[in-house]
Formats: C-alpha cells, structure tokens, sequence
C-alpha cells in the first residue's frame, strides 16, 4: 500500500460503500450513456461512485454521479493538484469541490 494518501476534497467519502465504474477512454455513444445511468443508479441507492476520472467511461460516471447528487472520488495517477487529461479541466475542480480526489502522489506530480 501507498505510504501516503493525498486527498483534496471530502476524505470521508472514501469510508463509505462505494462501487467503481471504470471503462473506455474511447466508448461508443451508446457505452457513454449506459456508463452514465449506471453510475446514476448507483449514486440514488447510496453508493459512492469511485473512478479514474480519464476521458470517456471514468468521466461519464464521475459527471453522473454528481448530476444525481451522489458522491463521487477520483483515483488519480497525478498529483490531487495536476488535471490529466486537460480536457477534464471542469470536471476535475467540481469532484474537487463536490467528491475528492485521491493520489498516492504529492501535490505537483
């Protein structure tokens, strides 16, 4: 296990039921939608909905779970400060401020 968790956010939404969605960078419209409800689904029965927050499936179920009012949080391969990829820009600073995003890596990696 990491030494170290980096969270900016809300940590206790990694103590609760989760369930994670994770998928294609490059679905079909059709997989993009279905990621969606599930992750809906998911966030309306209580779950937390955990992801990568990459392109595609990851930020389809992030975006989802926030839509329905759920929690979400991000498992980042970056610094909790460092956006990747830089088209999830909006997404990442609203799991920012509504979910939490989590590295094993220090703020600037």
């Amino acid at each position: 296990p990491p030494v170290a968790l980096f969270v900016t956010g809300d940590p206790t939404l990694l103590w609760r039921p989760s369930i994670a969605v994770v998928g294609s960078r490059g679905p079909s419209p059709v997989g993009r939608v279905l990621a969606g409800e599930f992750a809906r689904g998911f966030a309306r029965a209580g779950f937390v909905v955990g992801s990568g927050m990459a392109a595609g499936i990851d930020a389809a179920a992030h975006g989802a779970a926030l839509e329905a009012g759920g929690g979400t949080f991000a498992v980042l391969g970056t610094g909790p400060d460092v956006t990747y990829p830089a088209s999830n820009a909006r997404l990442h600073a609203e799991v920012a401020v509504r979910g939490a995003l989590v590295s094993e890596h220090a703020s600037g990696t």
